[in-house]
């Protein structure tokens, strides 16, 4: 305070009966102005003056002190004595409270509403300015933003608090419904816990899916504002595509600081919502928007033409197909099967047909049910990868005799 005071318009006034040992020399250096009256002993005098007058006087002469300013030699002076008549003449003179110039705001608020803050993320603190004004994210012109913390750090409502600023729905939970939001994405993508996302999937899955996320996050039509509550090794390649980055309360120090905070800023009793923004201090809105239901990825019905599927279950599958009145048949073939038939087998049962299967794969659809990628590739002499199911249980693969690979559900939905 001694130090930066003077240049935010503060006036420091300190007052000790022992100022040896006790004021330091950081803040005397500060305190061009030094008075002392009376005291006890030459140190005392020699800490504040220099000199030891203040210990030589005598307790007959109240209000005798000795001055110093700007490092000029010690003088005497006499500080006049007030009495209560000089009390009231001023309470007459200057009526009511006088309020001093604050150097400072109050500290943000622990909850903001969204409503308080329309259009805005919610309010940043900026004490060199002496302000507290909205965050805004411009998307097109701030580039792409990641947001990170812990658990209950107020990610998620950081999404929601974007979607109702910009008037966009926040991509679904769940791996599949954020992979069909990065195959087709429109001007602006909310992706929560991508760190989670990324675990969800195996090392194929997770290979393509940080493809798509790089691709968007370079994309120059698409912005992208994701969460996460580490910087991972995925997470932060995906990190450094962004522009824009949210640091909110992390769970310990080392973490902060490889999320790209110091250990000055560090806090780990921090509120929901509060956290660092380009250096600032910002606490963000809070939204009273519901979750979003968690819905698998988009699936496609089951056509009605003739298909041949393939099931590690086929009781299972056979079942679910009997629900939509679908006429089933096995391999191996030893007729003719009617339109709109579908020829039920395993793997085991394609690999003993193989010529009947590969001939009616290239005239009809082929479903696969809750089959392994592996067994996948190895039956459709196919190495791209299907699109991710969310339940492999009641949807499928579906390959086009010209080799398009397509989600589809294989039961009506309830």
């Amino acid at each position: 305070v001694a130090a930066r005071g003077r240049s935010l318009g503060m006036h420091l006034v300190l007052c000790t009966q022992r100022p040896a040992g006790v004021v330091r020399d950081a803040v005397l250096a500060n305190a061009s102005l030094r008075i002392s009256l009376r005291v006890n002993n030459r140190a005392d005098s020699m800490a504040l003056l220099g000199s030891g007058e203040a210990a030589e006087q005598q307790a007959a002469h109240p209000g005798r002190a000795w001055v110093v300013t700007a490092g000029s030699a010690a003088r005497p002076v006499q500080v006049a004595l007030a009495c209560p008549d000089d009390v009231a003449a001023v309470a007459e003179r200057w009526p009511g409270v006088w309020q001093p110039r604050r150097p400072w705001l109050d500290p943000l608020p622990l909850v903001i509403s969204s409503d308080d803050v329309p259009h805005t993320l919610g309010l940043i603190d900026l004490p060199d300015e002496q302000a507290q004004r909205p965050v805004v994210w411009q998307p097109l012109t701030d580039g792409n933003l990641m947001a990170i913390g812990a658990a209950r750090s107020g990610k998620s409502n950081l999404l929601h608090v974007i979607a109702r600023t910009l008037d966009v729905s926040v991509t679904a939970a769940g791996f599949v419904a954020a992979w069909d939001a990065l195959l087709n994405p429109g001007p602006i993508v909310l992706l929560d816990d991508v760190d989670s996302l990324l675990a969800q999937c195996t090392p194929d899955y997770q290979q393509a899916f940080l493809e798509l996320l790089t691709s968007a996050l370079r994309s120059p039509t698409t912005r992208l504002a994701l969460t996460a509550q580490r910087i991972t090794g995925p997470v932060q390649q995906l990190s450094a595509l962004c522009d824009e980055r949210v640091l909110l309360r992390m769970p310990n120090r080392q973490e902060h600081v490889i999320a790209g905070g110091t250990t000055a800023t560090f806090d780990a009793d921090l509120p929901p919502g509060s956290g660092q923004w380009r250096g600032a201090r910002i606490q963000l809105a809070l939204s009273a928007d519901p979750a979003p239901a968690p819905r698998p990825g988009l699936s496609l019905p089951l056509p009605s033409e003739t298909l041949l599927a393939v099931s590690t279950r086929p009781r299972a599958l056979a079942a679910l197909l009997e629900r939509s009145g679908r006429r089933l048949v096995s391999l191996p073939l030893t007729s003719d099967c009617a339109a709109g038939s579908v020829i039920v087998t395993d793997p085991d049962g394609w690999q003993a047909n193989w010529a009947q299967a590969g001939s009616l794969a290239k005239q009809h659809p082929v479903v696969f049910h809750e089959c392994s990628l592996t067994e996948f590739r190895q039956l459709s002499r196919q190495r791209r990868l299907p699109p991710p199911l969310a339940d492999p249980s009641t949807t499928g693969w579906l390959l086009e005799p010209e080799g398009e690979v397509r989600r589809v559900q294989l039961s009506p939905r309830p």
